[in-house]
């Protein structure tokens, strides 16, 4: 369960694009102190990742469904993909900016969530383009802040990328 202690409401008002609606909890801002360490730990131990932002108020679900403004828990996303009109995608070749990446454990719980952030095509040494393409991620990390990834580099708990999902028509 990500809710829990450290909340300091019932939540906001938010429900799905039918109406339904999403318990959450909206969470205290953490120290700053707290956050400088978790930013610390999170690039040492994945250094290619960007810090974007120290905001501790919401989780992964939160970023996509909530604007960034409360916790989501797992176990509410497949209604709210299903009642706001998200379909999944057949793989990781067909996502676009915006789109979602969903990450799950090896029991195939759902874990993270992360919106696509860029996609671009690798370089032949004579800058020539090759087949393959690297897609970056926005996610928040528990409550330890947002980062821009690779779409592989998430810490090991979140699990790994296995679902792609789009709100295009």
């Amino acid at each position: 369960m990500i809710l829990g202690p450290g909340s300091t409401s019932s939540g906001l008002l938010v429900s799905t694009a039918l109406g339904t609606h999403i318990p959450n909890e909206q969470r205290s801002q953490r120290p700053s102190q707290a956050m400088a360490a978790a930013k610390s730990h999170w690039t040492a131990t994945l250094p290619n990742i960007e810090h974007r932002s120290s905001r501790s108020t919401y989780n992964c679900m939160g970023l996509p469904f909530a604007a960034r403004r409360t916790a989501i828990d797992p176990q509410h996303v497949r209604l709210i993909l299903a009642e706001d009109g998200y379909s999944q995608l057949p793989g990781l070749d067909h996502v676009v900016l915006g789109d979602l990446v969903l990450y799950y454990d090896s029991e195939g719980d759902l874990q993270h969530i992360g919106v696509v952030y860029e996609r671009y095509r690798l370089m032949t040494n004579v800058g020539t383009p090759t087949g393959s393409w690297r897609t970056k991620v926005l996610s928040q990390w528990g409550f330890d802040g947002e980062y821009v990834h690779q779409i592989e580099d998430v810490p090991t708990a979140f699990g790994f990328p296995a679902e792609y999902w789009t709100d295009r028509l």
